[in-house]
């Protein structure tokens, strides 16, 4: 298992644990239940994302950086979009890599500046330059992750996140001998699929 992975298995086990009621405790007031909500949601957060990319889905590029928008609204659901540029895996390399993303969360367990959450990612990409001719694929992963606001300043907080589970569809350029379109499924691979990053929240 990566580091990553088990970085975030520690952080969810931390956070359930924690999250379990002590026996024989006194209801909750509405006070006291609203304190568990994550310090940082139903406000917009802007950021920078970095993420690893499967070799299955194009043999040029292993990484992607983006710019991302994160927001969660109330305590269950959770959205993120963003927009970034692969990095050749080989340079100098003429490649130009351009993908999307769009990200539905949904959280398992809330601390007030800490929430555990399953994901399921939609990144369309684009790659183009080169003697290869512009080719694309789609990419939708699921998994887990763990998002923690810093307590000396809760409206920055970074986020792990692990995509296991994969599907994959990639489409090459017409004319080239690139080959067919290919579908790919991806299920505890070797890259892992790890991304992180942060967030301001306005």
């Amino acid at each position: 298992m990566s580091f990553g992975a088990s970085f975030l298995l520690l952080g969810f086990f931390s956070v359930t644990a924690q999250a379990k009621p002590r026996a024989h405790a006194a209801p909750s007031s509405p006070a006291e239940e609203g304190s568990q909500a994550f310090v940082d949601q139903d406000k917009f957060g802007g950021g920078l994302s970095w993420m690893s990319l499967p070799d299955t889905l194009d043999p040029l590029t292993s990484q992607s950086g983006y710019l991302s928008g994160r927001y969660w609204f109330g305590r269950k659901f959770g959205l993120e979009g963003g927009m970034g540029m692969g990095f050749p895996r080989v340079s100098p390399e003429f490649n130009f890599l351009l993908d999307f993303n769009v990200e539905p969360m949904f959280a398992l367990a809330t601390r007030r500046h800490t929430i555990v959450y399953s994901d399921l990612a939609l990144m369309p990409s684009v790659l183009t330059g080169g003697s290869s001719g512009t080719s694309s694929w789609i990419d939708i992963s699921g998994g887990v992750g763990m998002e923690h606001a810093m307590t000396e300043i809760p409206r920055f907080s970074w986020y792990g996140q692990w995509n296991p589970i994969s599907f994959n569809i990639f489409m090459p350029a017409s004319g080239t001998t690139a080959g067919s379109t290919a579908l790919g499924i991806g299920l505890f691979g070797s890259v892992m699929n790890f991304s992180t990053g942060f967030h301001y929240y306005f």
